[in-house]
């Protein structure tokens, strides 16, 4: 860290005569008109403890310099509130909500929600974790937490930047390899829930191994629950997924350079059928419920030069998808319609910067795509019917430059990038943001984006037996905001922040049952507003935020009905405390709260409001062994959530207990 902030003050001290150069350089590439930068930076450098930021901009700054509102999750945050889940982590974060699809939790952010993650872009050490194709990640149960020095969550489009499925925001996970000899890590809890973590470091060598088992509780479902006609009562364990496991390493000598990899085994059973129907026994046949997923992703990154300097990152992504659907049972007068998919892929990148350190980033991307097919098998009254497509190997390639211009009180961070894809064309995402010192820890920051989400290839070929497809040729959905914030800022760690945002969405991808087909008909748009704080001391760490939107305009798609998104709360208050005890044993306990306000499904039906409050409690029994006792819904509230499928049970009280040591 102290060589980073020494190679960022000699860099800030560059002759305004190479500084002339490098913002010529930058007019050219990205059309954009500025002046000289000076000097001097507006932030200064005197907090020992600095949470450094580097996915927002592709460089190391501070969480007030980030183009967009940016958030940290540090490693202590993580073990204090007790957070052993990627999505979990999210969910206490302004405007991020979890609603529920036919087989996994899925993230809302900012009132746009798919079946995947395909609108957020995950990270880890500034490396994307994606799948070929849909360009998502699978980042539930089987995803290990264990080593994270800080989580970053960017929320704002980034497409500047990524290109495709930085749509609204992105989350960057920094994992550092342990100080000591390696780590472990034990969990377990009630409905047959383990979790065990192992790393170890020899070297410059680092591995991690991570096993999820959760069986989940089991809820019996009346039939006025049950969606299938006639309706039937049953029952059904709710979230299962058992045997999750993933095996990550890096070979290098920091987290720099070197050889990257990760092997993800996702597997969930399917509690309800693809329009929720209660699925019985004697549903699951004959292909089952079972949906599994393998994801293999191999990467390296090298780096040379000092004050100019190139990097390279190549890589290689494999997925396997294995997805048996439900569509009608056999007690339903359109039943039994069973369906099995299978998906293979592989996906090949480069991507390449020439970085002039906190001054000008050109870089880009090239990506090749190899869908080797998708298989896909359906049972009916018709008999068993197989059908392979094989669709066309795409590519895309992008270039995009950004600049910042810096003096005492006054930062602008100007980018945009070009993208081509081989199957619909070019797009264009801009993004400025201006960031002005009021005076001394107050700040006031503008920024204005744009970003898109590439179709993926499965919703646009032809498929009978699945009803999926596209009457017309898709293209990009495109999303545009602005916000302004104000905030009161000491540091990373301490700070306030009031922020206001518009947000228009166009040409959004709708899949019509009636018709079995994907077409551009979702226009809407919206204004937010999220007020977030942070406190943090030794001893205490508390955080709060609050977060509304209103839809001002919409086409009457059917995400939207009236002024509210559909599966998707308009207010969310979310906080935390964490407290040292006065205790013999070094000890800290938590307290955690959500409330929701009212949701509406696309079917009208509604879900009152409702509040959970989870408690976490760490015990430091020595400084390298941590006990900790976490408690979830402790009001054992039974509540429903909604999304593509109607209300959905989730689990009451919870109990886990942890132990993490260090060696």
């Amino acid at each position: 860290m102290a060589n980073k902030i020494m190679t960022l003050a000699i860099n800030k001290k560059m002759s305004t005569r190479h500084n002339n150069i490098y913002g010529i350089i930058c007019l050219v590439i990205i059309y954009l008109f500025s002046v000289v930068p000076c000097r001097a930076s507006y932030y200064e450098l005197a907090v020992k403890e600095l949470t450094w930021v580097r996915s927002a901009s592709l460089w190391a700054e501070e969480v007030q310099d980030t183009p967009w509102p940016t958030t940290v999750i540090t490693q202590e945050e993580l073990e204090r509130f007790g957070w052993q889940n990627i999505r979990d982590v999210l969910e206490y974060q302004p405007s991020f909500y979890l609603v529920q699809d036919v087989n996994e939790r899925v993230i809302a952010h900012r009132g746009v929600f798919r079946t995947n993650t395909s609108h957020l872009l995950f990270l880890e050490n500034e490396i994307r974790l994606t799948i070929p194709d849909f360009h998502s990640f699978i980042n539930d149960y089987d995803y290990p937490l264990t080593d994270i020095r800080q989580i970053e969550i960017v929320r704002g489009p980034a497409s500047s930047l990524y290109g495709t499925s930085a749509f609204t925001g992105l989350i960057n996970v920094e994992r550092k390899p342990p100080q000591g000899h390696g780590t472990l890590f034990l969990e377990g809890g009630e409905y047959q829930q383990e979790l065990i973590d192992l790393s170890v470091k020899k070297d410059q060598f680092y591995l991690l191994g991570h096993f999820w088992n959760r069986r989940g509780p089991k809820a019996h479902i009346e039939a006025d629950k049950d969606y299938a006609i006639p309706p039937a009562s049953g029952e059904q364990y709710i979230h299962p997924a058992p045997d999750n496991y993933a095996l990550l390493g890096h070979w290098g000598k920091d987290t720099e350079q070197g050889l990257f990899w990760w092997h993800f085994k996702h597997q969930y059973q399917t509690p309800r059928g693809k329009y929720g129907q209660v699925l019985l026994p004697e549903d699951h046949s004959p292909f089952g419920s079972w949906e599994k997923a393998n994801l293999d992703l191999v990467a390296y990154k090298a780096q040379w030069g000092d004050h100019i300097v190139l990097k390279l990152q190549p890589s290689i992504r494999h997925f396997h998808l294995h997805s048996p659907q439900i569509l009608y049972t056999a007690r339903e007068s359109k039943g039994p319609v069973y369906l099995d998919i299978k998906m293979d892929s592989w996906g090949y990148g480069l991507n390449f910067w020439l970085d002039i350190p906190n001054h000008i980033l050109l870089g880009g991307e090239i990506d090749v795509e190899d869908i080797k097919g998708y298989t896909i098998s359906s049972l009916s009254s018709s008999g068993l019917a197989k059908e392979k497509i094989i669709p066309p190997d795409k590519y895309n390639i992008g270039l995009f430059a950004q600049y910042k211009y810096m003096l005492k009180s006054f930062l602008l961070n100007i980018g945009t990038r070009i993208d081509y894809y081989e199957d619909f064309g070019s797009y264009l995402s801009p993004r400025i943001s201006l960031i002005k010192k009021i005076k001394q820890n107050y700040y006031l920051k503008i920024a204005y984006g744009e970003a898109f989400k590439a179709p993926p290839i499965f919703y646009k070929m032809a498929n009978p037996l699945l009803g999926y497809g596209a009457t017309d040729n898709l293209y990009p959905e495109k999303l545009k905001n602005i916000t302004i914030s104000w905030t009161y800022y000491q540091n990373s760690r301490n700070y306030l922040r009031i922020l206001g945002y518009y947000q228009k969405l166009k040409d959004q991808i709708i899949y019509d049952p009636t018709m079995g087909t994907f077409s551009n008909k979702g226009n809407y748009q919206l204004l937010g507003t999220e007020i977030e704080g942070k406190y943090h001391t030794k001893n205490s760490i508390a955080f709060f935020n609050y977060s509304q939107y209103f839809t001002i305009r919409n086409a009457n798609i059917p995400c939207v009905l009236g002024n509210y998104i559909c599966s998707i709360p308009r207010w969310m208050l979310k906080g935390g405390v964490s407290q040292k005890l006065p205790l013999p044993i070094n000890t800290f306990g938590a307290l955690l709260i959500r409330a929701y306000g009212k949701t509406i499904h696309h079917s009208g039906n509604t879900i009152p409001s409702y509040v959970l409050i989870d408690a976490n409690i760490n015990f430091n029994i020595r400084p390298k062994c941590i006990f900790s006792l976490k408690i979830e819904n402790i009001l054992d509230k039974k509540y429903y959530r909604s999304g593509s499928v109607p209300p959905y049970p989730w689990p009451g009280r919870t109990i886990y207990a942890s132990l993490k040591l260090n060696f």
